[in-house]
């Protein structure tokens, strides 16, 4: 087994990568890590190299197990597992699908206690962004995807698969060549991970208001004839690295760096309340409303009916925006059958701050939602 250890002074760029971990995150211990096999079943194929990555005093920490010959898959892993006790969280990519249950059946073949997953709390950056493929205009979630994204480079242009072959000519031939390209494979992967954790800050941004985690400020308001747009900031740590534009269903948002812009339609015309207890109400065919059982008792029998899911409403007339808050008591629909839902315009505009970030984090909601 041979073992390597690299530190390099934390620069100003992964200091801000870090603000926003840190901040959901203040206490824990945080530990990146990666491993590098021959294939995907633990049972057919080898553990080559365990790499892991530190924040400490300034200077970022790099360490890696590496399998020199072959057969010292046991030795790598154990040294691994008595290392992370040192950790509280676990900062990796898809490790929740492939590295963590691959080293759990790796150490269940030699007897080895592995209980990263319960010892250490778990950040998976892949389980976190996946809500965001087609906010952010991916063709696909891979770590070197969210790297270009971010416009960042790296030396290393091999692929997990690519060196499959180059292990297997090392572990034979002992070029040094090759262990140089295995072994900056994995640690440009880990460096990798600390690089792209801006990409977190979109997650923030979508559910950070929701869970109480951000705060924005400067918010403001300007309505045209057929759009409201609701500008506001966000903290530094959620600051959005590359622009970010995205529609779903006629609601438009942009963002980029501190600087946030929700644009939603506004939709004059006629529309109604349905209430959901029409067994309690009567409708009125000649007034085209539904009103009460406790009123309808003074209207003459001859000019009501029981109400129906379909006619149990009472209709508004004037503007109107999109409700993304199922719990909104006033919401109002074209038909019962619709399932797009909407408010009036007049409940969040000229109503107290709070009614409008209310509704921005159901606007947000709805962006991650599936469909």
């Amino acid at each position: 087994m041979k073992i390597t250890n690299e530190s390099q002074t934390i620069d100003s760029a992964t200091k801000e990568s870090l603000q926003c971990l840190y901040h959901s995150y203040p206490n824990e211990k945080l530990l990146f890590f990666d491993i590098e096999t021959t294939g995907f079943v633990a049972k057919h194929s080898t553990l080559y190299l365990i790499g892991c990555l530190w924040i400490s005093e300034e200077q970022i920490h790099i360490q890696q197990w590496f399998n020199e010959s072959g057969k010292e898959e046991c030795e790598i892993l154990a040294a691994f597992i008595e290392f992370y006790k040192n950790f509280t969280c676990c900062i990796h990519f898809n490790g929740a699908n492939f590295d963590i249950p691959y080293l759990r059946q790796k150490a269940e073949i030699y007897h080895l206690d592995f209980e990263l997953d319960t010892q250490l709390y778990q950040i998976d950056i892949l389980k976190e962004i996946r809500p965001l493929k087609q906010i952010l205009h991916l063709d696909n979630l891979k770590q070197i995807m969210i790297e270009k994204f971010l416009k960042i480079t790296r030396e290393d242009l091999y692929s997990g698969g690519d060196l499959i072959k180059v292990y297997q000519h090392f572990v034979s031939a002992k070029n040094y060549d090759d262990e140089k390209r295995l072994l900056l494979h994995n640690h440009d992967d880990m460096l990798g991970m600390l690089q792209i954790l801006p990409i977190l800050r979109y997650k923030l941004l979508f559910d950070g208001m929701h869970t109480n985690d951000i705060k924005i400020t400067d918010l403001r308001i300007d309505q045209t004839r057929d759009t409201l747009s609701i500008f506001f900031s966000v903290p530094s740590f959620v600051s959005i690295p590359q622009r970010l534009s995205f529609t779903k269903k006629n609601t438009y948002i942009t963002a980029l760096e501190t600087s946030v812009t929700i644009t939603i339609p506004i939709i004059s015309g006629c529309f109604k309340h349905y209430f959901n207890d029409y067994k309690n109400y009567y409708y009125l065919p000649n007034e085209d409303t539904a009103i009460h059982k406790s009123v309808a008792m003074y209207v003459d029998s001859c000019n009501r009916i029981k109400a129906t899911k379909n006619n149990c409403y009472t209709k508004m007339e004037g503007q109107f925006i999109p409700c993304y808050d199922k719990s909104f008591l006033e919401q109002f629909k074209e038909n019962a059958q619709d399932k797009e839902c909407y408010q009036l315009l007049d409940t969040i505009k000229n109503q107290k701050e709070t009614a409008t970030k209310e509704y921005v984090i159901c606007v947000l909601k709805e962006f991650i939602k599936k469909g």
